[in-house]
């Protein structure tokens, strides 16, 4: 059995591969920056690929796991046409040659402009480029497969992880960097720090890929944090346990605040999944990272 991890050299795919029980099958990862890809285990092969560029042949593969395309929310706003591109361009250029078990991870932002609990039954129809170009990415899945071009898919709508191997201008990473490392207690917050933020370490993130990989019905799914979590509450947990009293500025922003939230229950139903770490026991581990 062939396994294809798109996006293997991303934050991600990476974790993934470190921490994802994937024996008994025959792996490969592709990446398009091939920075650190070559340190992972020497029995996972790597191939280059190029979301928009690429023409190789996937067909001999029985299962793919995708975590590729753009994952930075901001950056979208201003780059709406690559942003369609990466997600949604580079999606469809995949299924045009990868015809197995499909496990796709895609984004709460589909939900963008709802308020209140939120499930796959509520209506998409974000206006707000990320989350289109990751809604029409999961519609392009859910063709494929409702046509025969797909064996199957199961979508993941993740909200936020964090942990080892981000990007050094998400959130939590710098909230613990500024905190733990720096010993700052000065920090600024766009906004009014009330938006809902559902964030899981990325270790429970892989262990949801790897139980939809390996189990569960075709479909969508929610993968949020096991509570939601104001941005305030973050980043006041991230000072607390690094023993800072934070002072935190509120920079005015006109970024919408976000009201949304979901839950784990279905996720929990389907594949068993339950989530290891709360907040403050992957910041704790996080902030070991860090620290070292």
């Amino acid at each position: 059995m062939r396994l294809l991890v798109v996006g293997g050299s991303g934050f991600i795919g990476r974790q993934f591969l470190q921490h994802a029980d994937v024996k008994g099958w025959e792996v490969y990862a592709t990446y398009h920056d091939s920075a650190g890809i070559h340190d992972i285990d020497p029995s996972i092969k790597t191939m280059h690929y190029d979301l928009l560029r690429s023409r190789a042949d996937l067909s001999e593969f029985d299962a793919a796991v995708y975590v590729a395309g753009n994952s930075n929310h901001t950056w979208a706003l201003d780059h709406a046409d690559v942003d369609m591109e990466l997600n949604a361009v580079g999606m469809a250029r995949f299924l045009a040659s990868f015809h197995g078990d499909l496990v796709l991870l895609s984004s709460g932002a589909v939900y963008f402009g709802h308020e209140g609990l939120v499930s796959p039954q509520s209506r998409a129809a974000p206006l707000f480029p990320y989350g289109a170009s990751k809604l029409a990415a999961e519609l392009l899945a859910r063709w494929a497969a409702a046509n025969g071009r797909l064996r199957s898919v199961k979508v993941l709508r993740l909200y936020y992880a964090y942990g080892p191997g981000e990007e050094e201008r998400r959130l939590i990473r710098r909230a613990l960097f500024q905190f733990g490392v720096n010993r700052d207690p000065a920090f600024r917050i766009n906004g009014d720090g009330q938006s809902l933020m559902g964030p899981m370490y990325v270790t429970d993130v892989v262990r949801a890929l790897e139980l939809a990989l390996t189990g569960g019905s075709p479909g969508v799914y929610d993968l949020p944090s096991d509570r939601p979590h104001t941005v305030r509450e973050i980043v006041e947990t991230a000072a607390a346990l690094c023993g800072i009293k934070p002072e935190i500025e509120l920079v005015p922003s006109t970024e919408l605040t976000l009201t949304f939230y979901s839950d784990q229950r279905a996720l929990a139903r389907e594949f068993g999944f339950v989530q290891q770490l709360s907040l403050e026991q992957g910041m704790v581990r996080y902030l070991e990272h860090l620290t070292i």
